[in-house]
């Protein structure tokens, strides 16, 4: 049962709640066990098939969460027709009983504590591994609401600001043993680096999740991303912040990844790795990582924030021009969704990849996957590319993004580069395909300016300190 523009009238006129599905009527339950009188099913409340209802939700659904007094979940079944209360196998909660006896001084008397044995996997597989865990919609519905009460198949879990538990840890789970997802609104202030930080969070964690819909990419995230922005004012464009925008851009595309939910739909260590894979640009730009379906990851190091010590430094190598996400040709105005003609341009070098691979080549100290590189090493090089193993057959060109340095460690500097492919056959404008990342050593200044100067940079100063971008080499660069 659900609502459609053919049922509107028929459920308006009242059915009984004997009508609804298992599901449905338990929550239903639960809430008036709970002295809550309203109750928000989206299926109920939300038009299945007409646009301008499911947009109008959406962009609401910040506010419908955030104002809930809790949030029911049921974290198995695929349909609504499996009721929250199932019969439970107590065994799986405690496999024994332990005697222990301490004394912590020779005068003390000794004391005696009883502690049970617990299976360590047990809440990755009940919460983790389960089906409502690996829905993409599952994430702003666990961040945005102040309380969730989670139904599991073996006992129930309950979370909000102050505590996680569950019926084994009644009073809290074992920091060591975490099954929620820590919210970003839990502290009244927070610096815009760490901002960064809880979002490039959220990202990673969202990528691993599941959609039935590709085009909810961006949809499914809307409401998280607009509690974000009334916090911030900062401007959103198609998952990425103005604010360390540059800094976003450096996601990387995990590859050969097997997720908990996705090996408990695929059992069998003989599956083949999965990889990232590329969705339409009417969904998101290139540059986003919404536009790849499959996990993403940021290191950490390259992160505002990372060493607060000041001694390690991340500098941008190129500029931002214009950075434009409109909304959705659709009907759709809220742009925390889907967009269209979305595009970045920056200023910084473009250099060929086929060259600049050819240069490397004829360097003694050049190391192309190693991850141990020797006194005389020049360079360390990885092509990581979005959606699979090297495409040596196309023609890839790359753009220096951002440097990180040491100052501890003055001749290593870390350079991270977006891959690039020509859009079309005009060469104009250009699409996303990978993250070049390059360790620089400059122990032999020589050898080194020679690898800055193919890629279009140059050392600030003769001595080997910051790197920049050759103004002869500064080129305006469209991404899509």
């Amino acid at each position: 049962m659900k609502l459609t523009e053919q049922s509107l009238s028929d459920l308006c006129s009242g059915r009984p709640i004997s009508a609804l599905p298992r599901t449905f009527q338990d929550a239903i339950l639960v809430t008036k066990t709970l002295g809550i009188r309203w109750l928000w099913i989206d299926a109920l409340c939300i038009v299945q098939d007409g646009q301008d209802d499911f947009h109008q939700e959406c962009a609401l659904m910040s506010e419908i969460y955030a104002r809930s007094s809790c949030n029911i979940v049921a974290t198995f079944g695929k349909d609504p027709h499996e009721s929250l209360f199932q019969q439970r196998c107590f065994e799986k909660l405690e496999i024994g009983r332990a005697t222990g006896v301490w004394r912590s001084r020779e005068e003390e008397s000794p004391w005696i504590g009883l502690n049970a044995l617990v299976p360590g996997h047990y809440i990755g597989d009940e919460l983790l591994c389960s089906e409502a865990y690996s829905r993409g919609w599952i994430l702003q519905e666990l961040l945005l609401a102040p309380r969730t009460l989670l139904f599991g198949r073996n006992q129930v879990h309950w979370s909000c600001a102050l505590l996680e538990a569950c019926e084994t840890w009644p009073t809290g789970v074992p920091p060591y043993l975490p099954a929620s997802i820590d919210s970003v609104f839990r502290e009244a202030e927070f610096t815009p680096g760490q901002k960064f930080r809880d979002w490039a969070q959220i990202v990673e964690r969202y990528t691993r999740l599941e959609l039935t819909k590709e085009k909810d990419k961006l949809v499914a995230l809307s409401g998280i991303a607009k509690s974000i922005q009334q916090h911030s004012g900062d401007q959103y464009f198609a998952g990425h912040w103005r604010t360390h925008f540059l800094q976003s851009l450096i996601w990387k595309a995990r590859q050969g990844y097997r997720l908990p939910w996705l090996r408990a739909k695929k059992p069998g260590l003989d599956q083949p790795p999965e990889y990232g894979r590329r969705i339409s640009d009417h969904i998101a730009p290139s540059w986003s990582w919404a536009s790849i379906i499959g996990p993403i990851d940021y290191d950490s190091d390259s992160l505002p924030e990372s060493y607060p010590d000041g001694e390690h430094f991340t500098d941008t190598l190129c500029s931002i021009e214009a950075i434009t996400a409109g909304p959705s040709e659709d009907g759709a105005e809220d742009v925390l969704g889907i967009v269209t003609g979305a595009q970045l341009t920056i200023q910084s070098s473009l250099v060929s990849k086929s060259a600049f691979k050819t240069l490397l080549d004829t360097l003694p100290g050049f190391h192309r996957q190693s991850s141990v590189a020797g006194t005389n090493s020049i360079a360390k090089v990885r092509w990581l590319w979005d959606t699979g193993p090297d495409p040596s057959h196309i023609r890839a060109l790359f753009a220096p993004i951002l440097i990180k340095r040491d100052k501890s460690i003055s001749w290593c500097q870390h350079l991270s580069a977006l891959i690039l492919v020509p859009k079309g056959n005009g060469g104009t404008t250009y699409t996303r395909e990978g993250l070049l990342e390059m360790d620089i050593y400059s122990r032999d200044m020589e050898a080194a300016k020679s690898v800055l100067d193919a890629a279009g940079l140059e050392f600030a100063d003769e001595e080997g300190g910051p790197i920049r971008v050759k103004e002869s080499a500064r080129k305006t660069i469209v991404i899509k």
